[in-house]
């Protein structure tokens, strides 16, 4: 039987077709890999429709393409200047985008198009939130406020922003109208035992420490019951105390 070889160049010929037919192959997954990327990326739209040009804006923004939703935006607002819905939507792309003062002047220009635009009060709120004034933002909830008086999450926005500003006396005034829109509202319940504790007001922290427990019961919160059992022995040591002996255990030295 006689076993016929390749000579070494035929080998190095072969190795060079396979070596070509690879890099072939690889191109084309390649460009196929591409093709699938540009399809899943927002195409330019060429349209005089605003509401297609927000929509596409909003695409855009969810793929963190925030350039190109601000443009078609600006496209938008160049068609119909006084378009809330895209005005809104700038706010939106540029707080999400973590640029605060483009995000104010796109909330403020809503607002003077249309004063009583909550989502525009709501963003300027979340935005001043975020750059430390709480003064601010309390100011643009109390707004809303006037007209949405009996909206629980929104009194305990509120509440917390005057606690962010340790007024504490409208810190407690809002987490109450919280409570009274909803008695169930547990962790304005919790909150509220820390505003009478700052407020040195020892028997109503004790009784909302009570009524938190009760209610944190009732609803099966154990984490809840925890912080207000945890918070128990240090009211009940300055209950029934003199003004003296309490400045005596606030003051140091320490006992």
């Amino acid at each position: 039987m006689i076993i016929q070889t390749k000579s070494p160049a035929r080998l190095a010929l072969s190795y060079l077709f396979k070596i070509i037919g690879l890099s072939i192959f690889l191109f084309v997954v390649a460009c196929g890999d591409n093709k699938q990327a540009n399809n899943d990326s927002v195409d330019p739209i060429n349209t005089n429709d605003p509401a297609k040009l927000i929509q596409r804006a909003i695409e855009n923004q969810r793929i963190g393409a925030y350039d190109d939703a601000i443009e078609e935006l600006e496209q938008a607002l160049q068609i119909d200047p006084q378009n809330v819905t895209a005005l809104i939507r700038v706010g939106v792309v540029y707080e999400e985008w973590e640029k605060r003062d483009e995000a104010l002047n796109a909330y403020k220009k809503v607002l003077e198009v249309d004063p009583k635009n909550v989502d525009a009060r709501f963003g300027l709120a979340a935005v001043y939130g975020k750059l430390v004034r709480n003064d601010l933002a309390v100011i643009e909830l109390e707004k809303v406020a006037e007209d949405r008086g009996d909206d629980v999450q929104l009194n305990f926005k509120i509440a917390k922003e005057y606690w962010y500003l340790q007024d504490i006396p409208k810190t407690i005034e809002f987490y109450k109208k919280t409570i009274k829109l909803d008695p169930n509202h547990l962790q304005a319940h919790l909150n509220l035992i820390s505003a009478y504790e700052k407020n040195t007001d020892w028997d109503k922290a004790f009784k909302q420490i009570m009524i938190t427990k009760e209610l944190a019961k009732k609803l099966q919160d154990e984490h809840a019951i925890s912080i207000a059992e945890g918070k128990l022995p240090f009211i009940q040591g300055r209950l029934n105390l003199t003004k003296e002996e309490l400045n005596r255990k606030m003051q140091p030295p320490f006992e």
